[in-house]
């Protein structure tokens, strides 16, 4: 319960407005707002890439394998995972809501096929929220 100039206002509302908009809302709405009431904090590291070659629609495929450690120092909650890749080929992403209890890492790797044998001005990174 909170006071402010003599008035007091609860947070109950506020919890049931979100259990009933989850509740009535598509799965894809549904975790975007778990992410964003998730009390889970997002670190980031050893990022790394390679190439590699991969099967994909059934046949082999070259491409860029996006590798990096994600730990969870906050609460337990959902994390949102986008890593990313730009090259001269052009940009792409993945996306993932995984997950964690509290202090849990992984080791996550992502592979993007688009890229060609020739690429050039490769960067990539991860996003994760929150």
């Amino acid at each position: 319960m909170t006071a402010q100039h003599g008035r007091s206002t609860s947070v109950v509302p506020a919890i049931l407005f979100c259990a009933v908009v989850t509740t009535a809302c598509d799965p894809a709405t549904q975790r975007d707002l778990q992410v964003a009431v998730s009390e889970a904090k997002a670190s980031v590291t050893n990022l790394s890439d390679k190439f590699d070659s991969r099967i994909v629609d059934n046949q082999l495929d070259h491409g860029l394998v996006v590798s990096f450690t994600l730990t969870n120092t906050g609460k337990a909650g959902l994390i949102r995972v986008q890593p990313w890749l730009t090259c001269s080929d052009g940009e792409w992403s993945r996306e993932q809501n995984l997950t964690f209890q509290a202090g849990e890492s992984m080791n996550l790797t992502y592979f993007f096929h688009e890229p060609t044998i020739n690429s050039s001005n490769i960067q990539y990174g991860v996003r994760a929220n929150p």
